[in-house]
Order: structure tokens, then C-alpha cells, then sequence
């Protein structure tokens, strides 16, 4: 049988290990976000830029997007700093993390239209963030 001295110690290691957890997980998290991030900016196709400049980053589940004027982004750096600078800030206590992109033609561009093939930029970013998660062995297959 456990003595109380035992249980304390059980207790207080426990106590450094989630905040331990915390910090792996909240680091995991940002690593996988930024991949995610990353493919989708390139995978999305340029015309004017527009679309791969749209992508934004939100934190919490009640995020608040910047509606302004998209900015034009060919080479794609631009947004990936920008999101980026907005995924350092997350913490494990926000709870979730959107990446989107609030160009109208989005939808066209990632799912097709009968006049052009899908590019599957979401798609390719989730299973980019999920394939970094495993290769880290967070999940199993």
C-alpha cells in the first residue's frame, strides 16, 4: 500500500507532467499548424495572387478573421509570415486554430468547377498537418 508521502510525490510528478504535456502538445500543435499552413498557400494555384495572399490564421473557437482587402501574395511568403507570427501566439488554453481563406472564388479553386480540376488545397494541408503529427508518433494509424 501507497504511504501519503508516495502519493504526494505521485501527485506533484503528475502535476509537472501535464504542464510538461502542455508545452509538447501546444509546441506539436504550432508545428503541425505552420506545415498545414505552408501547404496550402502553395498548393493554391496563382493567377493575381490573390487567392494565396487570402489565407489567414484564427485563434479560439470564436476567432475573428481580418476582412480586409486581400492582399496579393504570388510567391506566397507574405502570408506564410503572416500566419506564422499568428500561430507563435497560440496556447494550448485557446483550444483551436483555423486556417482559412475568405476569397469568394475559394471553393471553385479547392473543389472544381466543371471547367477545372479540384486542387484539394484543404485536403492537402489536413492530411500534411496529420501526417506531421504521426511521423512524431502523437497518433497511432
Amino acid at each position: 500500500m501507497a504511504t501519503s508521502r508516495e502519493l504526494t510525490g505521485l501527485a506533484l510528478r503528475l502535476k509537472e507532467m501535464q504542464e510538461e504535456f502542455r508545452t509538447v502538445s501546444g509546441d506539436t500543435f504550432q508545428k503541425a499548424a505552420a506545415r498545414a499552413l505552408q501547404v496550402a498557400v502553395f498548393a493554391t494555384r496563382v493567377k493575381t495572387g490573390r487567392a494565396r495572399g487570402g489565407w489567414i490564421i484564427s485563434l479560439g473557437p470564436n476567432g475573428k478573421f481580418n476582412r480586409e482587402e486581400t492582399p496579393l501574395d504570388e510567391g506566397g511568403g507574405n502570408t506564410i509570415a503572416r500566419g506564422q507570427a499568428e500561430i507563435a501566439r497560440f496556447r494550448i488554453e485557446d483550444g483551436s486554430l483555423t486556417l482559412a481563406n475568405n476569397v469568394e472564388y475559394i471553393v471553385y479553386l479547392d473543389q472544381g468547377t466543371p471547367h477545372n480540376a479540384a486542387d484539394m488545397m484543404v485536403a492537402q494541408a489536413t492530411q500534411a498537418a496529420i501526417d506531421f503529427i504521426k511521423q512524431g508518433k502523437f497518433l497511432e494509424s
